[in-house]
């Protein structure tokens, strides 16, 4: 029994057992056995959130037509905050989907400087024709301050700002690091890497752009900035002789076994939204201590597409030839809300009772008691 509020899933160094009619274990060792146990990544857990909450989610609406009581937010709840903040030290990981409603409009509010924003699509403050500022994906920043004198801290990415016209006194700025830049109304763009302000260009107006050394830029429309790369200092000369040094051999880099590779590549596709892509990269991992993770992948893959037939069937073939211990609830959970959501309520909750039994991830458990079908 295994106790503690853990959140990683280790995949187990054993392989899972052959096919029903399949070849017969080879006396050679695989390959594959040397891949070390490895845990789910903050990026695989957050897919894996999204895909349990798309479940949840899918069995509650079966249960609007046939009468299914089904306990999903909390279940959805715990299983988000298990693995989110075992991921993440800082606390819970929201989950990241690759499809999903655009953010909705931020208001200022009077409690204090408006959350950080991830990467959305666009932010329009306020009132209707108040600022606007659009990010990229991946751009992290945060928008402080009132109106008079609204600051937007970027730490990475870009960010597109549209500035309506100021009141004299009133300023709205972009804070890179110790620079920043400052404008009072114009429509421009600000790149950051690393923390450091790296390029400005000004689509329409007048922005002033100051610099961690003091440096002061004033650019115009059209007008574009950006931060010079660095020169390596000149040679100096010398009068000694050379002399040859001997270099140590640097021994190369150790490389990824085939299969760990073809399940990173698998989940890449995952997350690009090329479900069928991920699904024929999974499928190519039939042994080896990630093939039960391969198929559960799989499976969720044709969840993604729509496919809830074809994803049972492949938990279900998985079950019955056999999948690690610490797999098994996670594959009934999933057999269990596709089992809910094509209306098979009696296998559903047999299902869900494995799931809800998991003595190693209680997270799982929680899923599978979260779930009720009567």
């Amino acid at each position: 029994m295994a106790g503690g509020s853990e959140a990683t899933l280790a995949a187990t160094a054993g392989r899972s057992p052959p096919e029903p009619g399949g070849a017969m274990m080879r006396d050679s060792p695989d390959p594959n056995d040397s891949i070390p146990a490895r845990s789910l990544s903050e990026q695989e857990v957050r897919s894996l959130v999204t895909a349990v909450l798309d479940g949840v989610r899918r069995v509650r609406q079966t249960r609007r037509r046939r009468g299914l009581r089904v306990r999903g937010v909390l279940a959805a709840a715990l299983f988000l905050m298990v693995y989110g903040w075992a991921s993440d030290p800082g606390g819970p990981i929201p989950p990241r989907g690759t499809e999903g409603p655009a953010p909705a409009a931020v208001r200022e509010t009077a409690a204090g400087p408006i959350p950080e924003a991830a990467a959305p699509k666009a932010l329009e403050l306020a009132e209707p024709h108040d600022d606007r500022v659009e990010a990229e994906e991946g751009t992290r920043f945060t928008l402080e301050g009132p109106r008079a004198d609204r600051v937007v801290n970027l730490q990475a990415g870009r960010v597109h700002c549209v500035v309506v016209d100021r009141a004299p006194g009133e300023r709205f700025r972009v804070v890179v690091g110790g620079a920043e830049v400052e404008v009072t109304g114009t429509r421009f763009d600000v790149v950051a890497r690393g923390d450091m302000l790296s390029e400005v260009v000004v689509a329409e107006g007048e922005v002033l752009v100051r610099l961690e050394t003091g440096a002061v830029h004033r650019l115009a429309s059209g007008d574009r900035w950006a931060r010079s790369a660095a020169r390596a200092p000149a040679a100096v000369a010398s009068s000694m002789e050379p002399t040859d040094v001997p270099v140590p051999e640097m021994a190369p880099a150790p490389t990824p076994p085939p299969v760990e590779v073809a399940f990173g590549e698998a989940l890449a596709r995952f997350d690009a939204a090329d479900y069928a892509g991920a699904m024929r990269r999974f499928a190519t991992i039939q042994s080896g201590p990630l093939a039960a993770d391969a198929r559960f992948w799989a499976a969720v893959s044709r969840v993604r597409m729509g496919r809830d037939e074809d994803a049972l069937h492949v938990v279900e073939a998985a079950l019955q030839a056999g999948v690690p211990t610490e797999r098994e609830g996670m594959m009934h959970c999933l057999a269990g809300q596709l089992l809910a959501s094509l209306g098979r309520v009696a296998k559903a909750r047999q299902h869900l009772r494995e799931a809800a039994s998991d003595d190693i991830h209680p997270a799982v458990a929680a899923c599978g008691r979260g779930l009720d079908v009567p």
